[in-house]
């Protein structure tokens, strides 16, 4: 995911840097550079970005899977047994 956001935010960041230079009527080179120093920045941010998420996603799920596992472990009331037996 770290990847993914990278990728989309660099892009954005050298795309818009460009756009934005032929827009205002600016020099396509000097665009060119200037959106390549921002395409580094923003892939920075959106690894970091994608990082945080897939951790928290990851750590989610893991959670929920503990708690079902637990649930799914516990003795019923019942009978006594646990849901494996």
């Amino acid at each position: 995911m770290a990847r993914i956001y990278a990728g989309i935010l660099g892009l954005l960041a050298l795309v818009t840097t460009v756009a934005r230079a032929g827009i205002h009527g600016g020099s396509l080179p000097e665009a060119l550079w200037t959106g390549c120093g921002w395409l580094v920045v923003f892939a920075l941010i959106g690894a970091l970005v994608g990082k945080v998420a897939q951790q928290t996603i990851d750590e989610s799920v893991a959670a929920r899977l503990a708690t079902e596992l637990a649930a799914s472990s516990s003795p019923d009331p019942v009978s006594g047994e646990t849901a494996a037996e």
